[in-house]
């Protein structure tokens, strides 16, 4: 079984910190945009090696100006995991001790899964296809 909880950004570290007593691994992060709500979820998925419980913690950044703790003290798992919601979203994780890019490369401009991203000169193609 998988307990959840949803929390306010500006309580992450101490959240994390508490989980980390009884989730000693971090499986993934990821996040989902929401242009219509103006922000990006992040969700943090943990695992108990010796209870094998699961848990998942949510939060919301604003789309603008995406920024919110890193747990890499926490979890040094999430090092990778940042970078690459760094790099597709474009959240910016405090106190990370390597925010750059880590797929694409660093001239790279915008984050292209958000949902209105646009490249130009790159044809998207149509989402229905027949």
């Amino acid at each position: 079984m998988t307990e959840e909880k949803k929390i306010q950004s500006e309580g992450l570290l101490k959240t994390c910190a508490e989980l980390r007593k009884e989730h000693d691994l971090l499986v993934f992060i990821c996040a989902v945009d929401y242009p219509d709500r103006n922000v990006i979820e992040i969700i943090y998925y943990l695992r108990s090696l010796k209870t094998r419980n699961e848990f998942k913690l949510r939060t919301e950044v604003p789309r603008k100006n995406a920024k919110i703790d890193s747990v890499c003290g926490v979890w040094s798992a999430a090092n990778w995991h940042e970078r690459e919601l760094f790099d597709l979203f474009g959240i910016e994780f405090a106190g990370h001790p390597d925010m750059r890019r880590v797929l694409l490369p660093e001239d790279w401009e915008g984050y292209p899964l958000l949902k209105d991203y646009q490249r130009p000169g790159v044809m998207i193609k149509p989402e229905t296809v027949k």
